[in-house]
């Protein structure tokens, strides 16, 4: 905050209440809270982030016009860029880059989600790296879909790089001034929920699972993927007054969509399965001299002891399959999977 005072003469009076809500948002991350408080506390601070977000959207930005002024950041929100504004911005200007930052915990969870084979979800620049925006911080860096990348190029972005650059091209930063941009905001819009089928999905007390679960994949492994997407903004707001090259001058309002279809799992495609199908009738030898021995293999598994594997032993002699884990064994088969994350649980069936 304080480096805005020098380059966009704001005064303390101007800047205090920005820094207040920083000051907040410190003390509130200070905090040392419960497991079961982290959820509600996490969204605490970032609807405080939200608020910093609202006060650095409003701050007066000077403008001579003729001089590049910098890049103003908003704060992160759980790890991800929310604004990006800049005053005046002309030919040449600072290089940018392409995004070099590394992955955070939300962005590897969702980043298992693929499309078509592909990436799902690209690092998005709030100021685009042809326009000097850096790829080295994610205060300039927002998950989008590919689609939405897509769409912020084209719509917003690119008639930008036409006025500044005079071309739409990669890696244009011409040593002359073409057309200019003046009041350039994008700012990340958040706010998603978790959806039902989360709840749905972590509950180990049944082995219910959401409509649209694709089979080949764990609960726990689509629920980590749900769990990050909250954080995944809902569209981007753009605006901006150009001038281009000419003379013609254009004002710019554009909102990006940036669409996950969240929690329709049926959408859903992850990094290629890696679990093993594997069968709790094979891995019991039903001819074996005492019970203990015969379930020696299912104690294997993490979470099975001799207690819980005779339990499976017993299950499938007397029904022939295990068709309630929870009321049969104890423990639901999504437990178990939890705690065997590279296996596929089926129960088999006992034949005599």
């Amino acid at each position: 905050m304080d480096s805005l005072r020098g380059s966009h003469d704001l005064t303390e009076k101007d800047l205090a209440p920005a820094k207040a809500k920083a000051r907040e948002i410190e003390a509130e991350k200070s905090k040392t809270v419960s497991e079961e408080e982290k959820q509600n506390h996490g969204a605490k601070i970032n609807n405080l982030v939200d608020e910093l977000v609202e006060e650095t959207a409003s701050q007066p930005l000077s403008s001579s016009g003729q001089t590049n002024t910098p890049p103003v950041y908003g704060p992160v929100r759980q790890g991800f860029g929310t604004l990006a504004r800049v005053s005046y911005l002309q030919a040449p200007h600072d290089e940018g880059s392409s995004p070099t930052v590394s992955n955070t915990p939300e962005f590897k969870s969702i980043n298992l989600r693929r499309k078509g084979g592909g990436a799902y979800y690209v690092k998005g620049h709030l100021l685009n790296d042809n326009l000097g925006g850096p790829g080295s911080t994610w205060a300039n860096l927002t998950p989008l879909t590919v689609q939405a990348n897509a769409d912020h190029k084209t719509e917003f972005e690119n008639p930008v790089k036409q006025a500044v650059n005079g071309t739409t091209a990669r890696g244009a930063n011409p040593d002359e001034t073409k057309g200019h941009v003046q009041d350039f905001t994008v700012r990340a819009e958040y706010g998603r929920m978790l959806p039902s089928s989360y709840h749905t999905l972590v509950n180990e007390d049944t082995d219910e699972v959401p409509t649209g679960m694709p089979e080949e994949v764990s609960p726990f492994k689509i629920a980590r993927v749900l769990k990050a997407e909250q954080y995944v903004p809902t569209r981007l707001v753009c605006k901006a007054e150009v001038k281009y090259q000419g003379g013609k001058e254009e004002q710019l309002n554009e909102t990006i969509a940036n669409n996950i279809q969240y929690g329709q799992l049926s959408s859903y495609s992850l990094n290629a399965s890696s679990r093993q199908d594997y069968v709790l009738a094979d891995h019991i030898n039903f001819n074996a001299d005492s019970k203990q021995i015969a379930v020696e293999d299912l104690t294997k598994l993490i979470g099975i002891g001799p207690a819980r594997a005779m339990r499976i032993y017993d299950g499938l002699k007397e029904s022939g399959r295990i068709y309630d884990y929870k009321k049969q064994i104890g423990i639901t088969k999504k437990t178990i999977e939890k705690n065997n994350p590279r296996l596929k649980i089926t129960g088999g069936i006992y034949n005599e």
